[in-house]
């Protein structure tokens, strides 16, 4: 699993998807998927400073889990 928190932590400092994408050997498209739908969410940093990878990730993308789980 990729890890998400730190994904949006990366965001919030520097923003730039390339920089992040290069420091933790992601795609660009992961990353923007990832930050489109913390933006979209609602969600800010501290609602998800104590959860883990998998609670934001069930929070960001419920539909995407549900399907994986079957």
């Amino acid at each position: 699993m990729k890890s998400i928190k730190e994904i949006i932590k990366l965001h919030q400092k520097n923003g730039f998807v390339r920089q992040i994408s290069r420091s933790l050997s992601l795609p660009r498209s992961t990353i923007t998927n990832y930050v489109q739908k913390y933006k979209t969410s609602g969600f800010i940093h501290k609602d998800i400073a104590d959860l883990d990878d998998e609670s934001i990730y069930q929070r960001l993308l419920p539909q995407k889990r549900k399907i994986i789980q079957k």
